[in-house]
């Protein structure tokens, strides 16, 4: 075996750990190698590379990094019950994100009690209430994790006129006096975000609180946490007057 030997100074703004310039040595085998010697210089931080080879470098405006989902539990893993007869399919993604809470005082920052909480919901949805299944498309826990209701495309029953064009996210608690935990927000924020990144919800959705629409008569999501998603970036004050969506939906 017989080597060669390229020299490759680096010449850097702290390029990786801080080293202002990288040395490498390249071995190559073969049986009789012509010798070679490079130098390329690189400023890597500021000014492209100039050689006399050609050394392509990724595209670094082209790289994409996908946000990432936060945890969603499943149906299977927080004790579900199926819906009680088919789903109807929603068409997506949809153009509006509508907020939630629960509306009582049972808050939870494990895992299991937010389920036993989210079981409690569908209980109440399903036979209280007569619906098909929990009504909300999801569920956020203080916790930090997100519970999975009716998911990203069946059609949800959280809020008359909005439930064939929007996803329902509810937060567990009553949030009238006070703001949920960051984890709740952080995970609700991060569920929106995967849903436009998934094509689930448009890019240029419109977040409302449960209240905005006007045919409900409620309160929810609580008045600390409407006026903390009322900052939020693409939430709409006036609903009802976005192309006519809320009159004419079923």
């Amino acid at each position: 075996m017989q080597s060669s030997w390229a020299s490759l100074f680096l010449i850097g703004n702290f390029f990786a750990f801080g080293y202002a310039a990288l040395p490498l040595q390249i071995l190559t085998w073969g049986k009789t190698p012509p010798p070679f010697h490079i130098t390329i210089w690189a400023t890597l931080v500021q000014n492209p590379v100039q050689s006399i080879c050609s050394c392509p470098l990724p595209d670094t405006k082209r790289l994409s990094y996908p946000t990432a989902c936060p945890r969603i539990v499943s149906k299977d893993e927080w004790g579900g019950r199926p819906p009680k007869g088919p789903t109807e399919k929603m068409n997506v993604p949809v153009p509006f994100t509508v907020v939630h809470h629960g509306g009582s005082k049972d808050y939870c920052t494990t895992e299991e009690r937010c389920a036993a909480i989210v079981r409690s919901y569908q209980t109440s949805h399903m036979d209280s209430n007569g619906w098909n299944d929990i009504g909300y498309n999801f569920v956020v826990g203080e916790d930090g994790n997100v519970f999975e209701g009716r998911g990203w495309e069946a059609v949800g029953a959280h809020a008359p006129t909005y439930n064939t064009k929007s996803i329902g996210i509810c937060i567990i608690g009553d949030f009238t006096d006070r703001l949920p935990n960051e984890a709740a927000l952080k995970a609700v924020q991060s569920l929106i975000e995967c849903g436009v990144e998934q094509n689930k919800i448009q890019r240029q959705y419109q977040l409302i609180g449960h209240r905005q629409n006007t045919a409900s008569s409620t309160v929810c999501p609580g008045t600390k946490l409407f006026e903390e998603i009322m900052t939020w970036p693409q939430w709409t004050p006036d609903p009802k007057n976005v192309k006519g969506f809320q009159t004419n939906w079923d």
